[in-house]
């Protein structure tokens, strides 16, 4: 058994070889460190040769954007830019945080985060955007540590923003807006609040703190609301200039057009009602409407009906009959300039021409038409549009379809050859009374995506024509929303 001496005695030597592996590993350490400062000197990274300005414009269009328009915004990560471009190198980190418009708007899902993270991604974002007003989307369905994080910082920067989305729970809602924040710069606010009816939520507590929120919000103009009817707002109606709403009854956009005086624009959502209502009793008349759209009505009248908007310039919704829009017309005195119809409500068959063939729809500049339902309307329209000096006064047509609707490869074929007799009329005619102008844009717009290198099967002379109309220095689209094949 060795001694106690020699057992030291080894122990020392193993110490000493420790002691001078260090001090090698320490010599390689600083010689490495000066071989990476070396080559950072001299090497050449081509992408880090780019003007920051030119870099700065790339991550912009690197922020991310939802694969179909109707999917909503994206909720950011970690993983998506501007965060991620703060983990590459040094020098585009320095730039990305240089770039104010990769930090003005901000998608945050609360619970998609752990809370201990949400403060510092708040910081960065308040701090990157360096005074610029903000945009926010926040999603918070629970109350939780990163709810209490999020509260916190907009304590300090909510006199920055501008434009603020909230979809929250009634158990979060009513905490957020009976905050004490100031939202001097607000200009825009909608709230979806899809649980409401589920829950049990004083409705007089929350149009208290709703209240709260609008009277801090002196510039607000814009207000859209998700299931939440515009009686729980009882201040504020006369700043309000643009409302949309969804899921709304007749009854509660009734509502909307008398509680708000200085209302310019209505964007109201799928209206679902089964009562019936008299006209006369509910007849409703708004001085100042300008714009009007209306999604899908699921309700035995249509809102038009109890309409008179004598400033009325722009229009969209989906006629049910061919008597709606000219007597709503007859009754407003409005001269459209802009016209939006969704027609695969019309009765098969339909026809449909008295409502736009009229002197009343003679100020009509632009004219959309979704879904013409039968081949015989396409042709007539067409036709109509072409020989007859009808809406004297359009520079733009936009006709939009599906492959599987009746008249799509009438609407294809036709349409650039038609209008290119309608200008052809138009220039030798300008003498006439109604001095027809020629047609400036033409957008034909399909549903479905084109593959790479297909056309649909169209003919070289169908595409000729567009190419033509457009030779004559007409704005012409003909593709999907994604690819035009002129």
């Amino acid at each position: 058994m060795e001694s106690t001496a020699a057992l030291r005695a080894q122990i020392a030597s193993v110490d000493k070889e420790i002691l001078s592996a260090r001090k090698h590993l320490a010599d390689l350490e600083t010689s490495r460190d000066a071989l990476v400062a070396e080559l950072n000197r001299v090497a050449v990274y081509p992408v880090l040769t780019l003007p920051p300005e030119i870099t700065s414009e790339i991550f912009i269009q690197c922020l991310p954007v939802p694969d179909e328009p109707d999917d909503g915004p994206v909720r950011y990560t970690y993983a998506d830019a501007p965060l991620l471009l703060l983990r590459v190198c040094t020098t585009w980190a320095h730039i990305a945080r240089s770039t104010p418009p990769l930090w003005s708007t901000l998608n945050l899902d609360v619970e998609g985060w752990e809370p201990e993270h949400i403060d510092g991604v708040l910081a960065t974002w308040f701090s990157a955007s360096r005074g610029t007003t903000l945009t926010l989307h926040i999603w918070a369905w629970e109350e939780h540590g990163g709810f209490a994080a999020v509260m916190r910082s907009l304590g300090t920067h909510s006199a920055r923003v501008t434009t603020l989305t909230l979809q929250f729970s009634p158990t979060t809602l009513p905490l957020f807006v009976s905050s004490r924040f100031r939202w001097e710069a607000l200009t825009e606010l909608h709230i979806s609040n899809e649980s409401i009816a589920e829950r049990d939520v004083d409705p007089q507590t929350f149009s208290t703190a709703f209240d709260d929120l609008l009277r801090s919000s002196g510039s607000l103009k814009k207000l859209k609301l998700h299931e939440l009817p515009l009686s729980l707002v009882t201040s504020r109606h006369e700043q309000l200039t643009h409302f949309e709403c969804s899921d709304y009854s007749l009854a509660q956009v009734f509502e909307v057009l008398k509680l708000l005086p200085n209302l310019l624009q209505l964007d109201v959502g799928p209206i679902s009602d089964d009562a019936a209502y008299d006209s006369l009793q509910h007849h409703v008349i708004h001085p100042h409407l300008q714009r009007l759209e209306i999604a899908f009505q699921d309700c035995e009248n249509d809102l038009l009906e109890f309409l008179t908007l004598p400033q009325l310039n722009t229009l969209a919704f989906t006629p049910r009959d061919d008597t709606i829009i000219s007597n709503f017309l007859a009754r407003s005195g409005a001269a459209l300039t802009t016209l939006e119809l969704t027609l695969h409500h019309l009765p098969h068959g339909s026809v449909w021409f008295s409502d736009l063939d009229s002197p009343l729809l003679n100020s009509l500049l632009e004219l959309k038409l979704v879904y013409l339902p039968t081949r015989h309307f396409v042709r007539n329209f067409l036709r109509w549009m072409a020989e007859d000096e009808s809406l004297p006064l359009l520079q733009k047509l936009s006709l939009a379809t599906a492959m599987d609707m009746p008249g799509f490869s009438d609407i294809a074929v036709k349409s650039a050859a038609h209008m290119s007799l309608r200008n052809e009329n138009a220039a030798a005619g300008e003498d006439s009374e109604l001095k027809t102008q020629p047609l400036r844009a033409l957008h034909v717009v399909f549903e479905e995506a084109i593959p790479d290198g297909m056309t649909f099967g169209f003919k070289e002379d169908v595409l000729r024509d567009y190419q033509e109309l457009k030779a004559q220095g007409v704005d012409v689209y003909f593709g999907t929303p994604e690819k035009s094949l002129v």
